[in-house]
């Protein structure tokens, strides 16, 4: 049990800062409101708000082992009591010094993790050197470590450097977001309203402690800061005939000015001196702020990026600074510096306030769903104006950060497609040369090592200067970056509108559902097959389509004709031959979000089935997450009492699928378990089908006419023929002219499949129905409470187990993300990862224990690795930590050590043959 956890947390993130400024110029009479000493009843208060596990008196114990852990003492010395000893006491036990790196130790990576994502690594990490080079006597120059440290597991890291591959990699949300952002605020606060945290629907994490404004706090961070930075390089500002002296007792003024008696801020003293905290901020990046190359000319991104700090290293020279000034106030702690230590309270807030807005772009509350992950991605740039260094870094340092040190021979960057082929076109042109201008330009990474000798001195060129100036060699070594990764276009879900209208606008409006959005998706069909027929040395670079965001939004279906229109396409050169060998472009392969996020888990089965019924998904195709596929059905009922919350229609459409499935899986011991389903299906079809008038079904649609399906209930095999044709462009069963149409995208409206019984009045009327009936789908979207029964469970399970085995036998991949689905899955342990349940071949010594398992196609990937502060190797080393600790019932080992390193490896070699691109050698195509 890691006991100072909570306490880190309570100490450096969910404390009130505006309290202890307060108390800093001597508001508050009562001096427990510093860095040197803890405030006991607001410390118990808080633990029992993180932690609600720990009772009184178990916090009130671990007040006093953290009263001990705030001393430290080194061979005599005593460096005397803080909040900032209590860093290191808990980081030097598990953070390894390798000179030009940092790493964590492997046995303590699990503890490392749920603290580093509460904390900013940086945190711990800048606090942990300053000490150690303290005790060294070393003056360091040098801040590149990773930007997420890996473990100390030499093993584990030469089996992943035989090659990785990322095949679940949203470009975007893959960057270092959260440090760019700060380094942005830090130097220009009005970056702080580009983006709307405030308020209580905008806030993902609560405060514990009072309510913080975050954009007010912003302004007050960037005030310490500047206040911070004057101070640790006076030595240097006195060669400014004192000016700077000055403005620092200006600068303190303002804060002492902002800072009401009562610990909270005065809102109309931000704006007023808004301008003279900027023009301070301007002066200071004039005077020391390193100039950087960004495109053909020199900017300053930080004033606290001086010229004494070697910034080489192009993945985290942009936050170098951020992690210099950092250290440096650290080292003044930890040095005795009394000048110093008389503002360490100003540090002390300034990390505080740091944390709580890393808190608001880093995933890390403890909700489920994927709702709440969609609030952290939507705002991950939002701080970060256009045209500017540190936006243009946001895709490079997106591939450069995760190939420093890792071998990633395959990277599958996911973008949004737009309607326009053209813009298409110049997108991708335009994002292959920021990253690849970016990774050359970098002094050091596994890609450029591949091919040339790092020895030699590179200049450094902006994009049109490598243009004009380089020679045609090193043009070519560039061009060589683009066989490392490649793009897929994936379509963002949203909801559909008509669902919060009322059945007599429904009627008006007579609409199929999604019917917006189905023509969205036709725009980015035809955008995309044009790119490919007229330009494909652009449309090389795309090799596949998926669909992500939320999936409780929209269900597969909507993606049949353009997945079916996307996927068959084959530009008509390719189809004639006339390319020469080598230039043509290949299909396009497909992944689909699906199975991640779900409201039941027959609901996340049944979507699971959907996509790959309707979209055609077949051999090397994937599916992204899929969590339904191997979770705990058992457990996960049990977490949610046995109760989900569905509309009708949804409920309906589930029972009734349960149960075909039954069927066609033939399992013999849930053929008693079809009638009770029967009869559930029964209500939920007379609910939201018919018209119960006197025992007499009527109904009458301007659609249908008399309706068939509304006199009785339809039988549930007819209904999942129905339900087969859902995969089918709805215009095509009431509109001649998409029926009857020729052109390519007009031929893909209806899916072809000879187990569909074609031609039944009562299938394509029921279809219709569910489409454009606005009284079936005004009741369908009605939402119920519905009771989840044992027998229930168990024919879920029986499915699950099926359905394993079928998407095995297609030869679909399943892309696990595991510290994404941590976060947004109801499991909140690696151990218990549903990927254990898809495949364990080596992990189990009995081999008929592992024959009963799928053994499925499996790869582990990052997803966001931005928003989830993680890495791809780091993934992996997860996965084997938490399987080394887990025990069997008598306290031993449940998995031999050995046999999890065979299974790491199994995974991974089956990830680089997952990927739509061959990374042996990328000129062969599939």
């Amino acid at each position: 049990m890691d006991i100072l956890k909570t306490p880190l947390i309570a100490i450096f993130k969910e404390q009130n800062p505006y309290r202890i400024l307060a108390n800093y110029f001597r508001f508050d009479n009562f001096k427990g409101n510093n860095y040197g000493s803890l405030n006991k009843n607001v410390f118990m208060d808080l633990c029992q708000q993180i932690d609600a596990q720990y009772s009184k008196d178990d916090v009130e114990n671990i007040y006093y082992i953290t009263e001990d852990a705030l001393q430290k003492n080194v061979q005599g010395h005593d460096f005397g009591k803080s909040a900032f000893n209590l860093l290191i006491n808990y980081s030097e036990k598990m953070l390894e010094n390798h000179g030009n790196n940092v790493k964590c130790t492997y046995k303590d990576l699990l503890k490392w993790r749920m603290v580093s994502l509460k904390l900013d690594q940086d945190l711990l990490i800048t606090s942990f050197l300053a000490f150690k080079d303290l005790l060294m006597h070393v003056k360091r120059e040098y801040f590149d470590w990773d930007t997420i440290i890996k473990s100390n597991n030499i093993r584990l890291h030469n089996m992943l450097s035989n090659g990785m591959a990322e095949n679940h990699f949203h470009l975007k949300g893959s960057a270092p977001n959260f440090k760019l952002s700060w380094v942005a605020l830090m130097n220009d606060i009005s970056n702080r309203k580009l983006c709307k945290l405030d308020g209580e629907s905008n806030r993902l994490e609560k405060d514990l402690e009072g309510i913080i404004n975050i954009e007010d706090s912003i302004v007050i961070a960037a005030l310490i800061r500047t206040i911070l930075f004057m101070e640790i390089n006076k030595d240097l500002l006195l060669s400014e005939d004192n000016k700077q002296g000055n403005s620092q007792r200006e600068m303190m003024t303002i804060l002492k000015t902002i800072i009401s008696s009562n610990g909270e801020i005065n809102k109309e003293f931000i704006s007023v001196y808004s301008s003279d905290i900027q023009s301070e901020i301007n002066t200071l990046k004039f005077i020391f702020g390193s100039d950087l190359r960004y495109k053909n000319n020199y900017v300053k991104v930080d004033y606290s990026l001086t010229n004494d700090i070697k910034t080489q290293d192009k993945a985290t020279r942009l936050f170098q600074g951020e992690r210099a000034f950092m250290y440096k106030c650290f080292q003044k702690i930890y040095n005795g510096d009394k000048e110093f230590s008389k503002k360490a309270d100003l540090f002390y807030v300034y990390i505080i306030i740091k944390n709580k807005v890393r808190g608001e772009l880093i995933q890390q509350n403890n909700r489920v769903g994927f709702a709440n992950f969609a609030d952290y991605q939507d705002r991950k740039t939002g701080y970060l104006k256009n045209n500017t260094i540190l936006k243009d870094a946001v895709e490079p340092l997106a591939i450069l950060t995760s190939i420093k040190n890792q071998n990633v021979l395959s990277i599958e960057a996911r973008v949004i497609p737009s309607e326009m082929k053209q813009i298409n076109i110049t997108n991708i042109k335009n994002t292959d040369k920021l990253i690849c201008n970016q990774i050359y330009n970098d002094g050091d990474n596994f890609w450029r090592k591949q091919y040339e000798n790092l020895n030699e001195p590179k200049n450094e060129y902006s994009i049109s200067e490598r243009e004009i100036f380089a020679d045609k060699e090193e043009k070519n070594d560039v061009k060589k970056l683009l066989d490392n990764y490649f793009y897929v276009f994936h379509f963002p879900k949203i909801k559909d509108p008509l669902e919060i209208k009322t059945e007599k606008d429904l009627n008006f409006l007579n609409r199929c559902r999604h019917y917006k959005y189905r023509k969205q998706l036709k725009s980015w069909g035809i955008a995309i097959y044009k790119m490919r027929e007229e330009n494909q040395e652009i449309a090389s670079r795309v090799l596949g389509i998926d669909a992500c965001s939320n999936e409780l939004y929209i269900r597969p279906e909507v993606y049949g004709q353009v997945f079916r229109f996307l996927k068959g396409h084959l530009a008509i050169n390719d189809y004639q031959r006339q390319f020469i060998k080598g230039k043509s472009i290949s299909k396009l392969r497909a992944t689909y979000h699906v199975g991640e996020d779900f409201l039941d888990v027959i609901d996340g089965l049944r979507a699971i089935d959907e996509a790959k019924t309707f979209l055609n998904l077949t051999h090397g195709d994937r599916l992204g997450h899929a969590i339904a596929l191997g979770i705990d059905v058992q457990e996960w009922y049990r977490k949610k009492c046995y109760r989900v919350y569905l509309s009708k229609q949804e409920i309906l459409d589930n029972i009734a699928w349960l149960i075909i499935k039954i069927k066609n899986f033939n399992i013999q011991s849930c053929s008693d378990i079809i009638d009770k389903l029967t009869a559930i299906y029964n209500k939920y079809y007379i609910e939201i089908y018919t018209d119960k008038q006197d025992g007499i079904f009527e109904y009458n649609s301007q659609v249908t006419g008399d309706s068939e399906t509304s006199k009785t209930v339809i039988p549930v095999d007819t209904y999942m023929e129905s339900w087969k044709l859902r995969g089918d462009n709805p215009q095509y069963y009431v509109n001649n002219t998409v029926r009857l149409g020729v052109s390519y995208w007009d031929r893909c409206a209806k899916r072809s499949n000879g187990n569909i019984i074609s031609n039944n009045k009562v299938i394509e009327e029921l279809y219709v129905r569910y489409h454009y009936d606005a009284k079936v789908k005004a009741n369908g979207y009605k939402k119920e409470v519905f009771k989840i029964e044992p027998y229930m469970i168990y024919a879920v399970k029986e499915v699950q187990r099926c359905m394993q085995v079928s998407i095995r036998e297609c030869g679909i991949g399943i892309e696990s993300n595991p510290s994404s689905n941590v976060l947004i899955s109801t499991f909140k342990r690696y151990d218990k990862h549903p990927i254990l349940n898809m495949y364990n071949l080596g992990l189990k010594i009995d081999e008929n224990k592992a024959e009963k398992y799928p053994q499925m196609f499996v790869s582990i990937n990052t997803d966001d690795q931005g928003v989830f502060d993680t890495l791809l190797e780091n993934e992996y080393a997860l996965m084997g930590i938490a399987l080394e600790k887990v025990k069997d019932k008598d306290g031993n080992s449940l998995y031999n050590q050995s046999m999890i390193y065979d299974w790491l490896d199994r995974v991974r070699q089956m990830g680089l043959e997952q990927s739509f691109k061959i990374t042996n050698n990328s000129k062969n195509r599939y």
